[in-house]
């Protein structure tokens, strides 16, 4: 399954990935430093509600990009970088069980 959104300046997409094997709860940003697209992959160990934010340098929300439940498995979400002015950016991955969060550094 694949969902597209499309909200204001933003255009991101979730893809579903499925896996036979167990997976870990895990968050990679790539490419980073970004100046266009980036991809966010993560991996859900345990279903329950997921929720993926990005915030800013001084802790400010700037996007809530996933809330809501979803299964065991393995994500791709893809954001854009455009409208983001430059800086740093922390994206947090909270899970039922876990939080994870990586740094971001746009570039334009």
């Amino acid at each position: 399954r694949c969902w597209v959104v499309h909200k204001q300046e933003f255009m991101y997409g979730v893809a579903e990935h499925r896996a036979e094997k167990p997976v870990s709860t895990g968050l990679t940003l790539y490419p980073n430093p970004v100046s266009g697209r980036l991809t966010i992959s993560y991996g859900v160990a345990c279903s329950g509600d997921v929720v993926l934010r990005v915030y800013d340098i001084t802790g400010r929300q700037v996007k809530t990009i996933v809330q809501g439940y979803q299964g065991t498995g393995t994500y791709s979400v893809n954001l854009s970088a455009y409208n983001l002015a430059d800086g740093t950016y922390f994206v947090v991955l909270k899970t039922s069980k876990e939080q994870l969060s990586k740094t971001v550094v746009v570039m334009h």
